[in-house]
């Protein structure tokens, strides 16, 4: 019995440095499985600039606004023929906020969609507003204001 602790220390005296040289030799073949990033290529020339984008050249008729009420779907109307067409004019002025337009902007109408050069007139504007008057329905008939009216319904 006396024998036993002895035998363990001394299986520890001997394990412990072969424990220690087998970790730092797994560190070392990890270490060298890791390969390095290959260098960068060399360039004999830098790259030559991209060529500039294209500038698509359009003709445009500006149109300054000068009357309230003027709105893309009207000057489209007037320009183009067609109020559809104010996708087409605010598409061609992205920096305008359709639903804020005010005297003095210069809104631009595609060339490609232009129907006439003629300036807006404060009369075709208006037009878009004008004052609608009461009619009265087809099939009644106008009454005197002082004739009662006529009865309708079941008879008795």
């Amino acid at each position: 019995m006396n024998k036993e602790p002895k035998r363990r220390c001394f299986c520890w005296i001997l394990l412990f440095p072969l424990l220690i040289f087998l970790v730092s030799a797994c560190r070392s073949s990890d270490e060298g499985n890791v390969k390095a990033p290959p260098p960068p290529p060399k360039r004999s020339s830098p790259p030559p600039p991209p060529p500039p984008p294209k500038a698509v050249e359009q003709n445009y008729h500006v149109h300054v606004i000068r009357w309230t009420g003027e709105s893309l779907s009207i000057i489209a109307a007037w320009y183009t023929g067609d109020m559809r067409n104010w996708k087409i004019i605010a598409a061609a002025n992205p920096e305008i906020n359709p639903k804020r337009l005010h005297e003095g902007m210069e809104v631009r109408v595609p060339a490609q969609v232009l129907k006439t050069t003629a300036p807006l007139t404060k009369e075709y504007v208006d037009g878009f507003y004008a004052k609608s008057k009461k009619q009265p329905r087809s099939g009644t008939t106008t009454q005197d204001k002082g004739a009662e009216p006529q009865l309708f319904g079941p008879k008795d």
